[in-house]
C-alpha cells in the first residue's frame, strides 16, 4: 500500500501478474540447474498443472513469497556467515506478507547449534514483535483458515468436510450435525489407516524399479564452510516446512503446492544416490504431480486429498531423517526417557 506514490494502478495488473509469473519459472529452472529428459519432464507437467496456472491466474503474492525465498536460498548458500546471515534475516519480508514463510528458518539447520539458536531466538523475537502489531488482523486470518474446503483446496480439513457433507447428503439432511461428523471421523480414520497399508505396500513394490536419470540438480553442489548441508536439502527443507505446517492448519489454497517446487531438487537427487529414501522419494514424486492435476478433477471422491496425506507424511519422514546431528544428540535423552517409562517385562535389556 505505500507503493501509491509509484503510480501503480488497476490497468499495471496484468503486467505485474506476468512479470511474477515469467520470474517465478526463472527462479525454479535456476533452482534445479540442469536437467535430464526425465527430469525435464516432471519439471514440465508440475509447471504447466491447473495448479500452477491457478497461481498465475490469480496473480497471488505467493509469487512474491515464492521469489524471496528464492533469494533467501542464494544468500544461505554461500560460503560466508555473514551472508547467510542475511538469507536468514530476508525471510523476514515475506514472513511480514504472509506470516508463514517464518517457517523457512528450518534451513538455518544448517549451522552449528550456537549459530542456530543465536540466528533463530533473534529473528522470531523480531517476528513476534511484529505479530504483536498485528494482532487484530491475525485474528482474521484465523477465522478464514477455518474453510470447509473446495475443488481448488487441501489440507488436513479438506477430505473430513468432503466426507462430513457426504453423509448429509446421503442421508437426505436427516442426520444431525453432531452425528455426521462423528460418521465422518470415523471414515476418515479407517481410510486413512487403508491408506497407509496401500502406501507401505507400494513403496515395497516400488525399490524393485532402477533409478532415474543420472544428471545431478545444481542444487547438489558441496556444502560451503560452515555448513552442514547442501544447498538442495537447504530448499528442501524450507519447502516440506511450508507444507508439513500449511497442511495442518486445516483448508488453504491450492496454489500453496507450488512451494513443493523447493522440495524436488533434493528429492531428485535422493532417487539416484540414497537406496533408503529414493524409493519412497520416487512415489512422493509421483505424489506431487499427481496432486498438481487430480485437485479440480477428483476432489468429489477425495482421491487427490489421500494423496496429500501420504505426501504429508513423506515430507515429515524425510524432514527428520535429515535433522543434523546436533539435534539428534538433544533428542536422544528425551527418546530414552520415554523408553525408560515403557515397562521393562518383555524388553530386552540394553547395554
Amino acid at each position: 500500500m505505500q507503493l501509491e506514490w509509484l503510480g501503480l494502478g488497476l490497468h499495471h495488473a496484468n503486467l505485474l501478474g506476468i512479470l511474477g509469473a515469467f520470474g517465478f519459472v526463472l527462479a525454479t529452472l535456476s533452482l534445479v540447474g540442469r536437467l535430464n529428459r526425465y527430469e525435464a519432464l516432471v519439471y514440465a507437467l508440475v509447471l504447466c498443472s491447473p495448479t500452477a496456472l491457478l497461481l498465475f491466474e490469480r496473480g497471488n503474492v505467493d509469487i512474491v513469497l515464492y521469489l524471496l525465498l528464492f533469494l533467501s536460498l542464494l544468500a544461505v548458500s554461500r560460503r560466508n556467515g555473514y551472508i547467510r546471515f542475511l538469507g536468514y534475516l530476508l525471510i523476514l519480508l515475506p514472513s511480514c506478507l504472509k506470516l508463514l514463510p517464518i517457517l523457512t528458518l528450518s534451513m538455518a539447520l544448517k549451522e552449528t547449534r550456537a549459530r542456530f539458536l543465536l540466528c533463530t531466538i533473534g529473528l522470531m523475537a523480531a517476528f513476534l514483535a511484529y505479530m504483536q502489531l498485528v494482532k487484530e488482523e491475525m485474528k482474521i486470518i484465523r477465522s478464514f483458515y477455518g474453510g470447509t474446503g473446495g475443488d481448488h483446496a487441501f489440507g488436513a480439513k479438506v477430505i473430513y468436510w468432503d466426507v462430513f457433507k457426504a453423509l448429509k447428503t446421503l442421508a437426505h439432511d436427516q442426520v444431525s450435525g453432531q452425528g455426521a461428523q462423528f460418521a465422518a471421523g470415523v471414515v476418515v480414520t479407517v481410510a486413512l489407516v487403508c491408506v497407509l497399508a496401500l502406501g507401505v505396500s507400494a513403496w515395497c513394490a516400488f525399490r524393485q524399479f532402477g533409478n532415474w536419470g543420472r544428471s545431478a540438480p545444481a542444487l547438489a553442489m558441496a556444502p560451503g564452510r560452515g555448513a552442514t548441508s547442501s544447498p538442495a536439502l537447504d530448499a528442501f527443507r524450507a519447502g516440506a516446512s511450508l507444507y508439513i505446517f500449511t497442511f495442518v492448519l486445516g483448508v488453504v489454497f491450492d496454489y500453496k503446492l507450488m512451494f513443493l517446487l523447493l522440495t524436488m531438487p533434493q528429492m531428485l537427487l535422493w532417487i539416484k544416490t540414497d537406496r533408503r529414501l529414493g524409493p519412497v522419494s520416487s512415489l512422493a514424486l509421483l505424489g506431487v504431480v499427481a496432486t498438481c492435476y487430480m485437485s479440480p478433477l477428483l476432489y468429489r471422491w477425495t482421491v487427490d486429498e489421500l494423496v496429500n496425506w501420504m505426501l504429508w507424511a513423506y515430507m515429515l519422514y524425510a524432514f527428520i531423517l535429515t535433522l543434523p546431528q546436533w539435534v539428534r544428540a538433544l533428542a536422544y535423552p528425551i527418546w530414552t526417557g520415554l523408553m525408560g517409562l515403557l515397562p521393562r517385562q518383555g524388553r530386552p535389556e540394553t547395554r
